[in-house]
């Protein structure tokens, strides 16, 4: 028989396989998507800082700056937590 049986449906390959491939890809890309818009917001925004007054890119500096900080505190304190470690 050719066509559409309503009483032998098909479940594989329907819609809701196809949703969950959709969600699959979205969790696998949506953290990367999100650092590059987040990226493009901090560029744009630092433009912005930019053009009003260039003194005012003193605060997306500053922040990149403790950020920087926060990191190297933290690897610090890893590196230090594994010599603890290694040295037991």
């Amino acid at each position: 028989m050719y066509g559409y049986d309503p009483k032998n449906r098909v479940e594989q390959g329907s819609w809701r396989e196809t949703w969950i491939f959709v969600i699959a890809a979205f969790e696998v890309i949506g953290p990367i998507m999100g650092v590059f818009l987040l990226i493009i917001a901090a560029v744009i925004g630092s433009l912005a800082l930019l053009l009003i007054d260039a003194r005012l890119m003193a605060i997306p500096g500053s922040l990149l700056a403790i950020g920087g900080y926060w990191l190297w505190r933290r690897e610090r304190r890893q590196a230090a937590e594994e010599a603890e470690r290694l040295a037991e």
